[in-house]
């Protein structure tokens, strides 16, 4: 049996000595911000609680069985594109167990993201990170929707990759990536990683950086093309957000996953082509 091929660009880690720098100050709890971003009716608060509601829909083992069937059985370039890689194989970058985001001095919990944990996180445990990472970069709507668009196409195209201690370093890069594509500024990592630097206090920019650029690797470096796409998205996302939120009598909603084909928002795999 031939060896499979090599995968596609695993950046090794920073090299010893290049620690990152961080305040070690504390913000305030994000727990408490999570909740009143669950309670609120703005239009941002309501895509956090859909991007939550969609990436804890991604995480369900099905999925990734799901993902495996279509990329062996479909056709469309943007699937079947370049040899086969290994299953088993996931970017270093991407995996907490070795390059977790956070340490005992971040108010991010870092103990349901490591692999240690026999449960999935719940919605309410996605949202405080994807809440945290959308407000310090100041993300809006149609950031938040462009991102889930990178990481369902990266689950599209490398099944194997998103899961639960992979999830928030896919995340993170891909938020990164959707604030770079949408603002006409010159924009650096560097930057980006500065205004969250007391939240990841597990890597360094650099580190950053280069999550970010194995994320595009694996993309091709190409993002879809066809605003139509960011639309559905948008607009199913808010919905699943509705439905994820307290409204505003404070009767609890039942929380659950956006309307998908069993994972994915956008049915039509080719409208996902760049």
């Amino acid at each position: 049996m031939d060896a499979p091929p090599d995968a596609p660009l695993s950046w090794p880690l920073p090299a010893p000595g290049i620690a990152p720098h961080h305040p070690r100050t504390q913000t305030a709890k994000i727990s408490d911000s999570a909740a009143r971003a669950r309670d609120s009716d703005g239009t941002v608060c309501i895509m956090c609680c859909g991007v939550s509601a969609a990436l804890v829909a991604l995480l369900q083992p099905e999925i990734a069985e799901r993902a495996a069937e279509d990329y062996y059985n479909h056709t469309d370039p943007v699937l079947r594109h370049g040899p086969d890689i290994d299953p088993s194989w996931i970017p270093t970058l991407f995996d907490e167990r070795c390059v977790p985001l956070s340490d005992s001095s971040s108010p991010l919990k870092s103990i349901l993201w490591d692999g240690g944990s026999p449960t999935l996180p719940r919605l309410h445990d996605v949202l405080e990170f994807v809440w945290s990472v959308a407000m310090r970069l100041g993300m809006a709507s149609k950031d938040l929707a462009i991102a889930v668009v990178v990481v369902e196409k990266l689950v599209r195209k490398h099944w194997n990759v998103l899961c639960v201690h992979t999830a928030r370093n896919i995340f993170l890069g891909a938020c990164v990536v959707a604030v770079k594509f949408t603002l006409d500024i010159h924009l650096t990592t560097k930057e980006c990683y500065d205004v969250m630097e007391d939240l990841l206090t597990g890597i360094s920019a650099l580190e950053l950086a280069r999550i970010e650029e194995q994320l595009l690797v694996l993309l091709d470096w190409r993002m879809p093309n066809d605003p139509n796409v960011y639309q559905q998205y948008a607009r199913e996302l808010f919905r699943a957000g509705q439905l994820a939120s307290t409204r505003s009598s404070g009767t609890p909603v039942q929380m659950r996953p956006p309307r998908m084909y069993g994972a994915f928002i956008l049915n039509d795999i080719a409208r996902l082509r760049a």
